[in-house]
């Protein structure tokens, strides 16, 4: 396998001249996000970092999936087990795949069976915005939130008129999709899209010979009813499901059928401008099954999220709500079955102060859970204007993992086992150096304990049982500059981890020490073009008998735009034009050079 020699040395040196020739938009302080707080808030009253990718940035992307969008910001790493449609984890600052919770429309979607949300089955086409809190939130969500939060808000219904979208590319990649929205009466809005994907895709495993391909339907749903001037009710749903081809453990070639859903109805009553009652019930579904043999894995949840925001004078408001969750899990895996239900409720208070140039917020969650009992777990965060251009932020916080039902009931399964516990330190600033440009610094500070792990107790046989042993910390600064101004935006962000296995003192697998991200794009009329580039430097990974190493990559690709008229848009977008070869995961391929071209049409 060809390295990438590039040192870390050589790319920090030129970071302060690629600042002014490399990014995407800078995030407005101004722009509003919903899922750090529960509550519509500036992203200036927020003290821990938030990322947003809005509609223009997906559109210009051409991503397959949600992990192509989120691994070119810092502190989101992706691995891939090959190609369109493999396997892909999320790594938020370093925690677990499984330290994230992943949301559709506000609604966890992460399996309660081992492993994370399966973004790569999450088409960017039926999404309109992403909003990620970096940072521990199990204070208002619950658990899995150690690492942060990935809110997708999908599309359906945010824009009136017809619409539909094309896409082709290497390995017999091709994308298309079709959506509408309206207002058929005054009280009522509808939407919907549905969208289509194939990949031929290639060897998963560089072990293997054939290709392994991918095909996705997807979709979503929107309706909403103005019942009185207070009162509006809504239903939404998503799904995809569809088959993807892989090499299993002897490198055979296999498939597996898999499905996604969520779905939920929400009432949402506001007595006076600021005063909100919420009530959502959903159900998600997370279905794997094996084309070649009876084994499957099943996650069925249904949920209740009540929320009542009170205003407390003008400077103060109160957030109160409840999270109950029921969760069935059913599973077999080599003639291993494991069928289990489960409960798990939260109960959440906060209290949040914007006076002037102070801002704070104090948050308390109260979960409990059959399996490790009772978990308390809070957030604490207050941020300063320092003149009118700086502005500087601490945050601390708690939060938990609870064991799933393959961890308790599965292969190695201990009904004994405790959540996974974190506490988080953070510093922050932001410095505005003119319009349209800015400066953010953040350090943090993890430490998780009770990570559950499988011990071996039998080394012949392997035979072991899961137990709360794991211990980790966490260190590491982020920087980042962003630029929007006339026709150029720019964003260049670095960060620096140290992932620990504090038991061993090794580093945690699939986690880079480094990682720089950059991108230009310049804007001319009807004309867009850009480039963006992504460094990550060296990572351990799974081997035996001891952990092997993935070299540092560089990867350098271009977008470009053309509107021909104000419905109908050209996309293009060349990925590692330098044809890196690199590895996200110890034996797994990953996508050489190649160009996608797409077409957007818009009838209003």
């Amino acid at each position: 396998m060809h390295r990438c020699k590039r040192p870390a040395v050589a790319w920090l040196a030129i970071l302060p001249l690629f600042c002014f020739v490399t990014g995407l938009r800078a995030e407005s302080l101004d722009t509003i996000v919903v899922t750090a707080t529960r509550v519509p808030t500036p992203l200036a009253e927020i003290a821990v970092p938030v990322i947003v990718i809005d509609r223009e940035e997906i559109e210009r992307s051409l991503a397959g999936d949600i992990g192509e969008l989120l691994r070119h910001h810092a502190g989101l790493e992706i691995a891939r087990n090959g190609g369109p449609g493999q396997s892909t984890s999320l790594f938020i600052r370093g925690t677990n795949s499984d330290h994230a919770v992943v949301m559709i429309d506000g609604v966890r979607i992460n399996p309660g069976t081992i492993g994370g949300a399966a973004i790569q089955n999450i088409a960017p086409e039926s999404v309109e915005r992403i909003e990620v809190v970096k940072g521990p939130r199990s204070s208002l969500y619950g658990t899995d939130a150690i690492g942060g939060v990935v809110n997708i808000l999908t599309r359906a219904g945010t824009r009136t008129g017809v619409g539909a979208s094309a896409t082709s590319g290497r390995y017999g990649t091709q994308t298309i999709a079709i959506e509408a929205a309206g207002n058929p009466a005054a009280a009522w809005r509808l939407g919907g899209n549905l969208g289509f994907e194939r990949s031929d895709g290639f060897p998963a495993q560089q072990a293997s010979v054939d290709a392994h391909g991918f095909s996705n339907l997807n979709g979503n749903l929107f309706a909403q009813f103005d019942a009185t001037d207070t009162l509006t009710l809504s239903a939404r749903g998503w799904m995809a499901r569809g088959e993807s081809e892989y090499a299993d453990f002897f490198g055979l070639a296999v498939a597996q059928n898999f499905r996604n859903s969520a779905a939920s109805i929400a009432a949402d009553w506001r007595p006076s401008q600021a005063q909100r009652l919420q009530l959502r019930v959903s159900r998600i579904e997370d279905a794997i099954a094996q084309r070649e043999s009876a084994d499957h894995v099943d996650t069925e949840r249904l949920a209740a999220d009540l929320q009542f925001d009170q205003p407390l004078g003008e400077r103060q408001a109160l957030t109160v709500g409840a999270l109950l969750e029921w969760e069935d899990v059913t599973a077999l895996s080599f003639g291993s079955g494991l069928a289990e239900t489960s409960e798990l409720r939260t109960f959440f208070i906060q209290d949040r102060i914007n006076a002037g140039q102070h801002s704070a917020l104090l948050a308390l969650g109260y979960s409990t859970h059959e399996s490790f009992g009772n978990q308390l777990t809070w957030n604490s965060e207050y941020s300063v204007a320092l003149g009118t251009r700086m502005r500087l932020s601490f945050a601390a916080g708690t939060a938990m993992r609870a064991p799933n039902g393959t961890d308790r009931f599965g292969f190695g399964g201990n009904p004994d086992l405790e959540a996974e516990f974190s506490r988080q330190l953070e510093i922050g600033l932001r410095y505005q150096l003119g319009a349209g440009q800015q400066l953010h610094a953040n350090a943090f500070n993890n430490d998780i304990r009770d990570l559950i792990v499988y011990v071996v107790q039998d080394p012949v046989t392997f035979a072991g049982r899961n137990e709360n042993v794991g211990r980790a910390r966490i260190r590491g600064v982020e920087l980042g500059y962003g630029l929007d101004k006339a026709n150029w935006s720019a964003r260049l962000e670095a960060s620096f981890s140290d992932p620990r296995n504090r038991d061993d003192g090794s580093l945690l697998l699939r986690r880079a020490r480094t990682q720089v991200q950059g991108s230009l794009l310049y804007r001319h009329g009807r004309i867009e073009s850009g480039m963006q580039m992504q460094w990550s430097g060296s990572r351990a990974d799974f081997g035996f008998p001891d952990p092997t190493r993935l070299d540092s990559y560089l990867l350098v690709g271009a977008v470009a735009r053309f509107q021909q008229s104000n419905r109908l848009g050209w996309y293009a977008r060349l990925d590692n034009a330098l044809d890196e070869r690199y590895q996200l995961a110890a034996g797994y391929n990953t996508a050489g050079r190649s160009i996608n071209i797409g077409a957007r049409l818009r009838l209003d």
